[in-house]
């Protein structure tokens, strides 16, 4: 199976169409054979403990002079309303003072309830991630294969884990990449990926022994 070489994800199309083309708020670089994940997990449980994390709606009046500033602060972006011109970030209440102190007028359109916090803990966090993947390239050397591809702008390694019946070749033959947690709160695609190696380390065992 050939190994991938990268595949980029940014902002959606809307975000470039409300931005006009200001530097992105938030960049994720994802290079993914068959599972690349970072899961939020654990990490969005302790932030949420120590400094709660709350939805901080904007709204954007004056676009020529209002976007660059948004775009310079470095937010955590969580969605646009391009009609509305409307832009939600994550943060904190420090988030909140800072937009303040910037000229805007934030509203709270979203407060974490406890039941979150705890909802977050039946996902895979990063250290499980890892393990597994060790776990998987430890009973099936000859198969599976894990990755180190980089890190992402929070500093966390992008793993990846190629799979296929001569895992140690570069080999010119087709390839299927299946991409999981390139999207920041999307915990449960690192749950899909994990699943999808299960599925396809057995199906190359069965084949194997038939």
């Amino acid at each position: 199976m050939r190994p991938v070489r990268y595949i980029y994800a940014t902002s959606g199309a809307d975000a470039g169409r409300f931005f006009g083309g200001m530097p992105r708020m938030r960049r994720v670089l994802v290079t993914i054979l068959v599972l690349a994940c970072f899961g939020l997990a654990r990490p969005a449980r302790a932030q949420w403990v120590e400094d709660p994390a709350y939805v901080l709606r904007v709204h954007v009046t004056d676009r020529d002079r209002q976007i660059p500033v948004l775009a310079g602060m470095d937010l955590d972006l969580a969605g646009l309303d391009v009609k509305a011109s409307t832009a939600d970030f994550v943060g904190s209440e420090k988030t909140f003072q800072r937009l303040r102190d910037a000229g805007f007028e934030p509203e709270i359109v979203w407060t974490p309830p406890a039941s979150a916090i705890d909802a977050l803990s039946d996902y895979l966090d990063p250290t499980e991630v890892s393990t597994k993947l060790d776990a998987y390239q430890a009973a099936y050397p000859a198969l599976a294969k894990k990755m180190a591809l980089g890190t992402t702008v929070g500093g966390r390694t992008v793993w990846a884990m190629k799979i296929s019946d001569n895992v140690n070749a570069e080999e010119d033959e087709p390839a299927v990449f299946f991409v999981g947690q390139h999207h920041a709160r999307e915990v449960m695609t690192a749950e899909i990926t994990t699943d999808i190696i299960d599925y396809i380390r057995r199906w190359c065992s069965e084949r194997a022994a038939s």
